[in-house]
């Protein structure tokens, strides 16, 4: 990917990538397909929508990334979710958590994948800072 846009979306445009709440969101130019960055205002959360991707690559991908935390950190896999929409049909989610063992806080990064083709949003993809 090339990088962030420096155009936000216009704030009609991002509520939908933001679920309502206050914040971001810049259009990410890429070759692979449409992109949107959201951050929401005052969490420690942001989200990667990928309008049309190929989910099993996303999949395959992102548990490369996150099932091998960097040490000292601990990689720990704490969901795999599989259920049916109304919007995008079947989806899937995965999650996996980052943190030194004991820590109070921890990095949460879940990808959901819907890989039907009339889905609104095939990959969505976030990182958050959670506390125990």
């Amino acid at each position: 990917m090339a990088g962030v846009s420096t155009l936000q979306l216009p704030p009609d445009k991002a509520t939908f990538f933001l679920a309502g709440q206050v914040g971001k969101a810049w259009p990410v130019p890429s070759k692979y397909g449409k992109f949107v960055l959201a951050i929401p205002s005052d969490k420690n959360f942001c989200a990667l929508h990928v309008q049309k991707a190929d989910t099993e690559i996303a999949k395959k991908l992102f548990t490369q990334i996150v099932a091998n935390a960097p040490t000292p950190l601990v990689s720990k896999q704490v969901s795999n979710q599989q259920k049916h929409t109304v919007t995008n049909g079947d989806i899937q989610t995965i999650s996996y958590e980052w943190a030194i063992p004991k820590a109070a806080r921890k990095m949460l990064f879940t990808i959901t994948v819907a890989p039907s083709a009339t889905a609104k949003i095939q990959v969505l993809g976030s990182a958050a800072l959670i506390s125990n």
